[in-house]
C-alpha cells in the first residue's frame, strides 16, 4: 500500500468558490421613439443570432450530486472470504502476476449483470467477479505489481452497483495483505480503506449515475465523515460535500463527457476550550492518514443511441 500511496496520486478536484464577483448589468441601450410611427421606424435585428449550441446549454437541467436513500439491508448480510494468495505470503517478483486468486462468497447468486464482486489490489480500478471457478491472475489486477507489501480487497456489489453496506459486525467485504519480494511491512491490515464504485462508461440513466462508496475498518457514528467531490461537465468548477452515513449518490442531470469523482475520509477531533462555569468544545476535521483514507475514479457519460 504504501507503495501504491507513493505513485503520483491525481490532482485534486477543483472545488466551488464560495463566492463569485458580481456580473456587470446590462448596457442601457437606446430603444425606438416611442411617440414615433412604428411604420417609420427602423428594425432592430440581433447583433448575432444565438447558435444552437449555446441555446442548448442554456436549456440543459443543472447537474446536481444528491445523496439518495440506500437499499435495505438483506435480511442476511452475505459474506466473502479470500482463500488465495495467503494472509501475509510472500510471492517471488517474477511469479507474483501469475498467482492466482481464490475466492468465497456465500449467501449470494452471482449473476452477469447482477450482483457481483468487486476485486482490486490496492487503490487500482476493482474487477467485476461473478464466475468464482474462472483462473484471475494478481497481474489482471494490478499490471506492475511493484515490490512490497500490497492489499488485496474484495466486496459484494448488487445489481444496481450498490455495495452491500455492513449491518452491525457482520459485513460483505473481506482484505488481506500480501508481500512481493520482500516481507516489508508499511501498512497494518485493519485500518480505514475506502474503496468507490463508480459507472463504466456508457450513457446515463435518467435517475443519474450512481456514485457509491464503501468503507471499511471504520465506524461512521463515531465521528468520521466522508467527502465527495465531483467535477465533470456542467460542474466543471467542482461540487462537494460531506456526509456522515455511507449511502450513495446521484449525479442528476449528468452531461455527456468525463467526470472525476473524489472521497476522502475525515474524523471530527474534539479540543477542549478552557475551563470554569462551561466548557466549549471544538471540533476539527482532520484528514484520516493512510493510503486508502482516498480514492479517486472517473467515468464518461456517453450520448444516448437511436436505433
Amino acid at each position: 500500500p504504501e507503495a501504491a500511496a507513493a505513485r503520483p496520486s491525481p490532482a485534486p478536484i477543483a472545488r466551488a468558490a464560495a463566492s463569485a464577483a458580481p456580473s456587470a448589468g446590462p448596457v442601457a441601450e437606446a430603444g425606438p421613439d416611442p411617440s414615433a410611427d412604428p411604420a417609420s421606424s427602423p428594425s432592430r435585428e440581433p447583433s448575432r443570432a444565438a447558435r444552437p449550441a449555446e441555446i442548448a446549454r442554456a436549456e440543459m437541467a443543472p447537474v446536481e450530486l444528491v445523496q439518495v436513500a440506500p437499499a435495505a439491508p438483506p435480511a442476511r448480510v452475505p459474506t466473502v472470504a479470500i482463500l488465495a494468495p495467503a494472509s501475509g505470503e510472500v510471492l517471488p517478483g517474477g511469479k507474483a502476476k501469475r498467482a492466482v486468486v481464490k475466492l468465497r462468497a456465500t449467501g449470494v447468486a452471482l449473476a452477469a449483470g447482477g450482483d457481483h464482486l468487486c476485486v482490486a489490489v490496492d487503490r487500482h480500478p476493482c474487477r467485476r467477479v461473478v464466475d468464482l471457478a474462472a483462473p484471475l491472475a494478481l497481474g489482471a489486477l494490478d499490471p506492475t505489481l511493484d515490490e512490497g507489501q500490497h492489499v488485496l480487497s474484495v466486496l459484494i456489489v448488487r445489481g444496481s452497483s450498490e455495495s452491500v453496506k455492513p449491518v452491525g459486525k457482520a459485513e460483505a467485504f473481506a482484505s488481506r495483505s500480501f508481500f512481493v519480494g520482500k516481507r516489508k511491512v508499511v501498512w497494518k491490515d485493519g485500518g480505514p480503506m475506502l474503496l468507490a464504485n463508480v459507472p463504466e462508461d456508457g450513457p446515463a440513466p435518467a435517475e443519474g449515475p450512481l456514485l457509491d462508496v464503501y468503507g471499511a475498518n471504520f465506524d461512521v457514528a463515531s465521528g468520521y465523515r466522508v467527502h465527495v467531490s465531483v467535477a465533470g461537465p456542467g460542474i466543471e468548477d467542482g461540487v462537494g460535500e460531506s456526509v456522515k452515513t455511507l449511502a450513495p449518490f446521484r449525479l442528476r442531470g449528468a452531461r455527456v463527457g468525463e467526470y472525476v469523482v473524489r472521497f476522502s475520509l475525515f474524523h471530527m477531533d474534539p479540543t477542549l476550550g478552557p475551563s470554569g462555569s462551561s466548557t466549549t468544545v471544538t471540533y476539527t476535521s482532520k484528514p484520516v492518514k493512510g493510503p486508502f483514507s482516498e480514492v479517486t475514479r472517473t467515468f464518461r457519460v456517453t450520448p444516448h443511441t437511436t436505433n
